[in-house]
Formats: C-alpha cells, sequence, structure tokens
C-alpha cells in the first residue's frame, strides 16, 4: 500500500513505520526505557532470524513516551519490514521487573509485542 496522490513520489519509499506496544504479564502499564526496548527487540529477531534477525535495520523513535509508556514507534528499512514484523509479532521475550519499571512482580515475566498500527510515514500511524 505505497502512498499515492499528486504530492507522493513514484519510488518506493526507504522507510517503513510501526506504532508498537509491549504487552506482559503484569498488572501495571510497562514502561520500558530505549535501551530495554532495543535489547528486547534484538532477542525476539534472534529467536526467529538467528544472526540475520540482528542485521535488521530499524531505529526507535521515542515521540510518545510520556502518553504511553508502553508505546514507541520503531522505522524500518521497507527491505527489512516484513521480517520485523513476523519476528516482533512471534517473540516471547522474558524481562524483570526492573526492565519493564513495574512493581508487582516478582524475578520475571513474559512479554510479548503487538503491533498497534504500521505504514509508509509516521502521519498514518496516530
Amino acid at each position: 500500500m505505497l502512498p499515492t496522490g499528486r504530492w507522493s513520489s513514484k519510488q518506493k519509499p526507504d522507510w517503513f513505520f510501526f506504532k508498537v506496544q509491549i504487552v506482559a504479564q503484569t498488572k501495571e502499564i510497562p514502561r520500558p526505557d530505549k535501551m530495554t526496548w532495543k535489547l528486547m527487540i534484538s532477542k525476539s529477531l534472534q529467536q526467529l532470524y538467528g544472526v540475520i534477525g540482528q542485521s535488521v535495520e530499524y531505529d526507535l523513535l521515542d515521540l510518545e513516551s510520556s502518553t504511553c509508556p508502553d508505546q514507541i514507534f520503531i522505522r524500518v528499512h521497507v527491505d527489512d519490514k516484513d521480517a520485523f514484523e513476523e519476528s516482533v509479532v512471534s517473540g516471547i521475550i522474558e524481562a524483570s521487573a526492573s526492565d519493564l519499571q513495574v512493581e508487582d512482580i516478582t524475578g520475571k515475566a513474559e512479554c510479548g509485542f503487538r503491533i498497534v498500527s504500521k505504514g509508509y510515514s509516521l502521519m498514518s500511524l496516530t
């Protein structure tokens, strides 16, 4: 679904954007920092694709951290978008209470990701 219309380019865009939510078995809303997001996504990519998954190029765009601490925008190279989506949706990661910044669990909790929205531009994700 490439953008069309008067102001769109005929070229394939370089980047694809995801709005991702972390889902954890906790009563509190998880509030991971950027480093925890990066680590958990990298683990998820490695689980499904191994070394190739670790080579997927992506950037964390921290635009809504105060209003939705359990969601983040991620920019992925368009060639890697399918691999990224498959691994993020299927990955189950263990995280500690300190990683998630919650107090209602002891030890580790299993976490996963949910793709809230996706598109070729950030404007299409809100």
